[in-house]
């Protein structure tokens, strides 16, 4: 029955993150070479940031090759969605997925961090 699954379920979830300055620290820190963000449900809006800090406090996300899962595209401008404004150090600019599609960004940085 799902209405008894509920509690269960809801207690696995986390929370909806906010649509600004929201941060994602891990409990136990780790060397990646890969990072993904993931948005099985699609996105409305864009994202205008992501930073990748390592333990000694740098923003390894500039060097990172960024995927997108898509990329919308605007009419008249099919560069003004561009996943390079994601990594870009600038809070401008947004990277935009196609809409009513799971969304993905993967992170390949330069080297283990």
């Amino acid at each position: 029955d799902a209405d008894a699954e509920r509690p269960w379920i809801a207690g696995r979830l986390r929370p909806a993150p906010a649509t600004y300055l929201t941060e994602e620290v891990l409990a136990r820190p780790r060397a990646v070479r890969f990072v993904r963000l993931r948005s099985p449900q699609g996105m409305g809006a864009g994202l205008d940031e992501v930073e990748i800090f390592a333990a000694d406090g740098r923003n390894v996300a500039p060097g990172a090759k960024v995927t997108p899962s898509s990329t919308r595209v605007a009419d008249g401008n099919p560069d003004a969605y561009h996943v390079r404004f994601v990594h870009d150090g600038q809070f401008d600019k947004r990277w935009f997925p196609v809409s009513g599609e799971p969304a993905s960004l993967t992170f390949a940085l330069e080297k283990e961090e």
